[in-house]
């Protein structure tokens, strides 16, 4: 045993934890981007249906509810 093998044991137990860590960063990452993307579509959705019921009731569109969905197309 040389003094290479603890180095290279301490590298190998490094290397394992970080490949660990950025593995779990991507999953965390992908999980929260597809619940954004979900929140995004669902407020989409919620203001184009308030659009449409404002002009079924013979109401003038807001220029606000415009802007939400102009921002969320």
């Amino acid at each position: 045993m040389g003094t290479n093998y603890w180095q290279d044991r301490e590298a190998a137990a490094l290397a394992k934890i970080t490949e660990r860590s950025v593995k779990d960063t991507e999953k965390l990452l992908a999980k929260s981007y597809r619940n954004s993307a979900k929140k995004v579509v669902n407020e989409f959705t919620d203001t184009y249906e308030k659009l449409l019921y404002t002009l079924e009731k013979g109401r003038d569109v807001t220029p606000a509810d415009l802007y939400k969905l102009d921002k969320y197309w």
